[in-house]
């Protein structure tokens, strides 16, 4: 659990760091106030990116005590000053006093929903789940990311109407149909192998594709029928062949996901933008 918190620091730093490049004379931090629907988006995106954080902390910790959920609280507090302290010096970014707030608040809710679970009567079922295992936590973090981000009902209706047009004309592409498919079989086998019975994997595969039918009323997506069949063959397939993951079974898959990236990578595709200079330091010199 200590070696996924950590994980999870490292994938907040990435994300707040980018593109990492600290060549920008120092901005202002100022506090905005919510006056857009963009605002609150960004508001409740940053509550729940630290909410995970604060939770970790805490099960990291194994401690349920109101100190420790302060000594998160103040923790997230200052790791988020941090960061936008930092941000002063990256272009694109925007170093906010309102992301410090809504950073604090996250961390703070998942110190406090950790303490009252492991209070709870259901702490046992905490060393059941593939928490413990931070690869595959890490797995579904990121399989749900990016189907789901930013997680923000946008019930108006033009979004509604967006969604009911794709499903009356259906297109299906063949690398978001793949992604789907192959990314539903090898969350179905995690699950197995962190040693979940096939009914409890069953459970959580079918929760978690509910997320492709919870994509017509979010903010970024539409429902597309590509991705809801995808998601249900992908489930009728791992449901059917890796409900006992033999290694046979495993080193198939292994060669079929090989064969879907090489797929992937030679798939042809042309930009529709202007290109523009590729500027995150780590590669910056070969690029430019």
């Amino acid at each position: 659990m200590r070696l996924l918190f950590v994980f999870f620091l490292c994938a907040i730093l990435y994300l707040s760091f980018f593109p990492w490049s600290f060549d920008r004379p120092p901005l202002p931090m100022t506090f905005e106030p919510i006056r857009t629907v963009s605002d609150l988006e960004d508001f409740v995106a940053n509550i729940l990116l630290y909410v995970g954080m604060g939770a970790l902390a805490v099960f990291a910790l194994r401690r349920n005590s109101r100190p420790a959920v302060l000594g998160v609280l103040l923790f997230g507090g200052l790791f988020s000053l941090a960061v936008e302290w930092s941000q002063r010096f990256i272009p694109t970014r925007d170093p906010s006093w309102r992301d410090v707030l809504a950073n604090t608040l996250g961390s703070g809710m998942g110190a406090l929903a950790a303490s009252l679970f492991l209070r709870s009567a259901f702490e046992p079922l905490l060393r059941r789940l593939p928490m413990v295992r931070p690869f595959p936590v890490l797995m579904t973090i990121f399989w749900l990311t990016a189907n789901g981000y930013p997680f923000i009902p946008f019930l108006r209706r033009p979004q509604l109407m967006r969604s009911w047009e794709s499903l009356q004309h259906p297109q299906f592409f063949s690398l978001e149909t793949g992604n789907i498919l192959v990314g539903t079989v090898l969350l179905y086998v995690i699950f197995r192998r962190c040693e979940l019975s096939p009914r409890q994997a069953d459970l959580c595969l079918a929760g978690f594709c509910t997320v492709f039918l919870a994509q017509a009323v979010l903010s970024s997506w539409t429902l597309s029928p590509a991705r809801v069949a995808s998601a249900a063959a992908g489930c009728l397939i791992a449901m059917t062949l890796f409900r006992t993951p033999s290694p046979k079974k495993l080193q198939a898959l292994a060669a079929v996901l090989v064969l879907w990236i090489v797929y992937r990578e030679l798939y042809p595709f042309q930009f529709q933008r202007t290109a523009l200079p590729f500027n995150w330091v780590p590669f910056e010199g070969v690029f430019n």
